[in-house]
């Protein structure tokens, strides 16, 4: 946008704002510019979902990963509660984007592999995946994404074979 180009400006001259004038009224303006997205150039980042991320992933290592300043980034587990820079991020949790006390972002994790959001991709996973495919139980939207593992936007027999493989 034009204010960051402003902003990005080494010799930039003030900001000047036009409104009324001789109204009797005087306000102090905060200007925050800044990425109002959550961005990054190592993942890709859809709508709702960031679905590259590796397993046994540390809050901080994802904070890294992203283009945003790390004090503008927290991480959610699945009740809800901020994680701590040294925590393992799981599917399901929740990357948010916070500039002085507003949202601006959030982003849903998602971990290949990782279908019971323990961060880390081993037997539990395919056992729930079997129980899947058996239609013994279903996944959630976030399971369903974790567990297409081949990205090839159907979940079946190849994607515990990639997870097999993988541990």
């Amino acid at each position: 946008s034009e204010l960051v180009k402003w902003k990005d400006k080494p010799r930039r001259k003030p900001l000047l704002l036009l409104g009324v004038r001789q109204c009797g009224k005087t306000y102090t303006i905060n200007v925050v510019i800044g990425r109002s997205k959550i961005e990054s150039n190592i993942h890709t980042i859809e709508e709702n979902y960031i679905q590259t991320i590796a397993e046994s992933k540390t809050a901080k290592e994802i904070k890294d990963e992203m283009l945003n300043p790390n004090e503008q980034l927290k991480i959610y587990n699945l009740s809800g509660v901020e994680i701590s820079d040294t925590n393992v991020v799981a599917t399901g949790y929740k990357i948010k984007l916070i500039m002085n006390g507003t949202e601006y972002d959030s982003k849903t994790l998602i971990i290949k592999g990782d279908l019971n959001s323990d961060g880390e991709v081993g037997v539990a996973d395919i056992i729930k995946l079997r129980l899947h495919i058996l239609e013994t139980t279903q996944l959630d939207t976030n399971g369903l994404l974790a567990a297409d593992t081949n990205s090839d936007s159907d979940v079946g027999v190849a994607d515990i074979i990639k997870i097999r493989n993988h541990i």
